[in-house]
């Protein structure tokens, strides 16, 4: 600490300086209160110039602590923006922990979302500034860390004299590894309820995402012209889900703030909103998933009523089973409830939650009852296959003798086989068909999994398990890229 207190010492003011600022904490200077204490207004004199500050004094009662304290002295020293509030010093005396910071005369943004003042053109500068802030945060330059704030929320955006947005209050941040493309932290839950991301509640891991889902909800606060949350009688109620609910039915004229309406452009309206709910649709993206898909959905198994993350778990769940007659596989077309992992509600198939509004697969069959993230993967689904297959639908043809997709290539030069995909591999008798592995086409015009034909020709066995004939003589190899 004392290091510590050594390397900041440029920043100490001392306590009766502030006490002469504020009239020593006079109510009337007065101008905030939140998680870490009371917020005052005052002139101070410590630097060349006399200049109108704001004073944050710990108050252990709020909630917030020495740790809050200190964190804040750390990450406004080492990380300057000029969409992040300044530190200018602190005190840490008698007993009295203050932070100092330059004073944003417009106070926060929650002050004036109910403004009819305050333009829709201000309102959509605000936005893009916190975005600017955030993603200063994210992947801030010349550095190796990410910074995660954990409690963005419009009461957190300050607005100085020219309206230019702040971002404050860092006390709860985290820092975690900015050099991986999906980087989380195991930590206790911290937030302001309405604004936090439910499965960072629900799984206490933290990812950049869960400041992204924050930011989210004050856009729509924005747009509506209100607070996310109503306080009944004591009881908090979040809003999020009606907001993202009317956004889905094009009921958009029931939420958004009325002067808006108004006074805007109808299409600048539209696009912010999708905006507001595309940060939604994409939460948790790539973070949620099984070996075998990327997707923000569990299914629930109509076989044995229990959740899995695909089809594939489920059948790899069973097979080892010390019980054999409870080995079974599940039926994708069965399949009539999911449970998204963002809000844990269950609820019928479809692409889009409908309670929290993400979007559980960036690709959707509804036939197939298919969820995948990952669109690299060029999924489409064959009507005469029946299931979705991998690979580009402009790459495949089918073949109606053998029932399966093939790569364009091997039109008309493949050995045909009538069904020869709906077997089970010779190597490791899964179902081929329905095999999300590659399967190669022997001489023959048999098929089997690419893996196994290898472990087959380096046991130098040529001929074809099914009809020994030759496997290996004049064989053009093809991976046929398979789907669910």
């Amino acid at each position: 600490m004392e290091d510590f207190l050594k390397e900041f010492q440029h920043l100490k003011i001392q306590l009766e300086e502030i006490k002469s600022a504020t009239n020593n904490f006079d109510i009337s200077n007065v101008i905030g209160k939140g998680g870490f204490g009371m917020v005052y207004k005052g002139v101070l004199s410590h630097f060349k110039e006399q200049n109108t500050v704001a004073f944050k004094r710990l108050d252990r009662n709020c909630g917030q602590g020495d740790p809050e304290f200190w964190k804040e002295i750390l990450m406004l020293s080492y990380y300057t923006h000029k969409n992040l509030i300044s530190l200018l010093g602190f005190c840490d005396e008698d007993g009295e922990k203050i932070l100092v910071y330059e004073h944003a005369s417009n106070g926060s943004l929650d002050r004036h979302l109910s403004s009819c003042t305050l333009t829709w053109r201000q309102r959509l500068k605000i936005c893009v500034e916190v975005a600017t802030g955030l993603c200063y945060l994210h992947d801030p330059n010349g550095t190796q860390h990410r910074v995660i704030h954990r409690d963005i929320k419009s009461s957190n955006i300050l607005l100085d004299e020219n309206w230019e947005a702040k971002i404050s209050d860092m006390g709860l941040s985290k820092i975690g590894p900015a050099n991986q493309q999906h980087s989380f932290l195991a930590t206790n839950v911290a937030g302001t309820f309405g604004y936090v991301d439910p499965t960072y509640v629900e799984k206490s891991i933290l990812t950049k995402e869960s400041d992204v889902y924050s930011f989210g909800v004050v856009l729509f606060e924005v747009l509506c012209g209100r607070l996310c949350f109503v306080n009944n009688n004591g009881h908090f109620e979040s809003l999020v889900g009606m907001w993202k609910k009317n956004y889905k039915r094009k009921e958009l004229d029931a939420i958004i703030f009325e002067d808006l309406k108004q006074n805007t452009n109808r299409d600048s309206l539209e696009i912010f909103s999708d905006i507001a709910y595309q940060s939604r649709l994409d939460f948790r993206k790539w973070t949620l998933g099984c070996e075998h898909y990327r997707r923000r959905c569990k299914l629930r198994a109509p076989c044995c009523n229990k959740l899995f993350w695909c089809r594939h778990c489920h059948n790899k769940y069973t097979n080892t089973l010390n019980d054999s007659t409870e080995t079974h596989t599940m039926v994708r077309k069965d399949i009539q409830q999911v449970v998204c992992m963002i809000c844990n509600t269950e609820q019928p198939v479809d692409q889009i939650c409908g309670n929290c509004g993400v979007k559980m697969g960036e690709y959707f069959c509804e036939i197939c009852k298919l969820f995948d993230d990952d669109t690299s993967k060029q999924q489409f689904h064959c009507n005469d296959c029946g299931i979705c297959r991998f690979g580009g639908r402009e790459n495949f043809y089918h073949c109606d003798k053998c029932g399966c997709c093939f790569r364009n290539d091997m039109r008309g030069s493949h050995m045909c086989v009538e069904n020869s995909m709906k077997i089970e591999c010779s190597g490791c008798h899964e179902y081929l068909f329905e095999s999300s592995k590659d399967i190669t086409l022997m001489y023959c015009g048999h098929t089997i999994h690419v893996d196994c034909y290898s472990t087959m020709l380096r046991k130098k066995k040529t001929t074809c398990p099914i009809c020994a004939k030759s496997s290996a003589v004049g064989q053009k190899k093809t991976r046929i890229k398979q789907g669910d």
